[in-house]
């Protein structure tokens, strides 16, 4: 039922005697990028760990790991969050990933750093299957703590699992939904009623949208000017005030 990339990340999960967690930042987040302090705390939380870990880094970077951790710059993410021995998924927060830990009803301990991430971890967080580390105030305890604060605690499972079923919850799967509406699109000879933009009469000005660009435009000229002036009047003081220390 759960068709792993290759048996040796199927062997791996399935030996896994206290489970596994799934540790990736996705293809957003360059690791090799981060700072090594910042690569250090995760392999010194990771070394703690009793669960086995799939990590998706680049390896070349990496210090000498234990035997419970396995390195890989690819997994076959959606197989690996849907194996009923994945415990955890420790991810950066991108869209997708709490799509795919939802749908597998994996709770997530999520490391934003930019973008939607922050936003998308609060709501983790507001909805209980899961806890937010930023990034920024990142150390060895708040990390482990939180990892085992998931793992420890029921209510991240049971949230995840109600989160599960409601995501799960349509009248239709999605492949059924894009092939009814492809149909429905061929059916209707490209469907023009649906092109609102087609039926509502719209100006130049509002269709290009040149309205909302000059007041963007005016915003902008203002910004400028006003940090000018300010930039000159500052220069001004400071001036006038040698000029007065130097008559002194």
């Amino acid at each position: 039922m759960y068709l792993l990339y290759t048996q040796k990340f199927l062997e791996f999960v399935e030996s896994a005697k206290y489970g596994v967690i799934y540790f990736s930042f996705g293809t957003i987040v360059d690791p090799s990028k981060l700072p090594n302090s910042t690569i250090e705390i995760f392999v010194n939380v990771i070394k703690k760990l009793k669960q086995k870990v799939m990590w998706k880094w680049d390896s070349k970077n990496l210090p000498q790991l234990p035997d419970h951790v396995m390195v890989s710059e690819w997994f076959p993410q959606s197989d690996i969050l849907g194996h009923p021995n994945v415990r955890l998924f420790i991810t950066h927060g991108g869209i997708h990933s709490l799509e795919e830990a939802t749908y597998n009803a994996v709770p997530i301990v999520g490391i934003p750093f930019f973008g939607d991430q922050h936003m998308n971890m609060r709501l983790v967080e507001q909805n209980g299957f899961g806890k937010m580390v930023d990034h920024i105030d990142l150390n060895e305890n708040l990390l482990l703590s939180a990892i085992n604060e998931v793992l420890a605690n029921r209510k991240y499972k049971e949230n995840t699992k109600l989160r599960c079923e409601i995501f799960k919850d349509n009248q239709m799967k999605s492949m059924d939904r894009a092939l009814y509406w492809v149909e429905y699109v061929i059916r209707h000879n490209g469907a023009d009623h649906l092109k609102q933009s087609r039926n509502i009469p719209q100006s130049f000005i509002q269709y290009f949208l040149i309205d909302v660009c000059l007041v963007i435009i005016t915003m902008i000229i203002i910004s400028v000017f006003l940090i000018v002036k300010t930039t000159k009047y500052i220069v001004k003081i400071k001036k006038s005030k040698n000029i007065k220390k130097k008559k002194n």
